[in-house]
């Protein structure tokens, strides 16, 4: 929906991999929707002649997902994984997989005591999810007041990042143009860890071993 007008059927999202939608300059309001998943939403300022870019996406409302008991072969592969997990720092930041953005997790002498920061890697262009009222090659993307025991990139973004901190996994997109950023829940449980292997997020929460599917991640 742009400006409460429908552009797309629900039934076709997902069944593209981008979408062009000519708008007159001003102020507009953005939404992606399908059933059962969390809507995306913006307000951007649109100058005429000017393009913008978004990459929505969309996990389940409901989590889905298959406990693994401990006799499982794929268990001993989700411990492997999330015992490898390590939150990424300046020094040793995660990498988004085309190799654009970096994140990492910064200490801070505030009160809040930490932030996630996104970077863009030297020589690369800076996207558009690094713009509000101007340019940054590296960006704050939340502060954090709890305990990170891990990050990772949505897979198929370079903008989206997923969280565990308190009692879930969340994901959280870099782009907070409109003053505005979306924040979903893959996870919602205890203290849960989580890694990504082989295109499967695995999450550890309270002596449990679970695959989360979260469904398509739409662009």
């Amino acid at each position: 929906y742009i400006d409460d007008k429908l552009v797309t059927p629900g039934t076709a999202l997902g069944a593209f991999t981008s979408l062009q939608i000519p708008v007159p300059a001003g102020s507009h309001d953005i939404v992606v929707m399908k059933d059962k998943y969390y809507p995306w939403a913006k307000t951007v300022e649109v100058d005429g002649g000017e393009i913008l870019t978004f990459s929505p996406f969309h996990l389940t409302i409901a989590t889905n997902g298959v406990v693994l008991p401990k006799n499982d072969p794929e268990y001993k592969t989700a411990k492997d994984a999330l015992a490898a997990m390590k939150v990424p720092t300046s020094e040793a930041p995660l990498t988004s997989a085309d190799g654009v953005v970096e994140i990492f997790i910064r200490k801070t002498d505030t009160e809040l005591g930490a932030e996630l920061v996104a970077r863009v890697k030297d020589g690369q262009e800076i996207p558009q999810s690094f713009c509000n009222e101007s340019c940054k090659n590296e960006k704050v993307v939340t502060a954090l007041s709890a305990e990170v025991r891990g990050i990772a990139f949505l897979p198929g973004h370079n903008d989206v990042i997923l969280l565990a901190v308190q009692d879930g996994v969340f994901a959280i997109e870099v782009d907070n143009r409109g003053n505005h950023q979306n924040f979903q829940i893959l996870y919602r449980g205890i203290r849960p860890i989580f890694a990504l292997s082989g295109g499967v997020t695995y999450v550890e929460d309270n002596d449990s071993v679970f695959i989360v599917y979260s469904g398509p991640s739409t662009q």
